[in-house]
């Protein structure tokens, strides 16, 4: 759905952006907006230094690396210690058991 807001151009060349526009950008004051214009007209977007989701970054659980990777690394070790510490007997008994005995957790 277009929406569509006028606005005036003081003596000073500033505009006041509409309420409805502000909150659809995810603006507020003091932040910056980037003027583009091309072939098809003019664009209005948000001047973003870094990820909205910057903020955020670090309040997690400790000890959990952030990243797809760093992420990934940590659910393996998770995975590697909890089949040690559930067939860490049958690991570390004579001779390999393979078959039955690991498809199972021991009861």
């Amino acid at each position: 759905m277009a929406m569509r807001k006028q606005a005036r151009i003081t003596s000073k060349g500033q505009v006041t952006v509409p309420h409805e526009i502000r909150r659809l950008l995810g603006v507020r004051k003091g932040d910056a907006l980037v003027f583009e214009s091309d072939r098809r007209g003019v664009r209005v977007r948000p001047a973003r230094s870094r990820s909205p989701f910057a903020k955020f970054r670090g309040i997690g659980n400790p000890g959990v690396p952030s990243g797809r990777k760093g992420l990934g690394r940590w659910i393996r070790r998770l995975r590697d210690a909890g089949f040690k510490k559930t067939y860490g007997e049958y690991l570390s008994g004579p001779g390999p058991k393979l078959g039955r005995e690991l498809s199972s957790p021991p009861k």
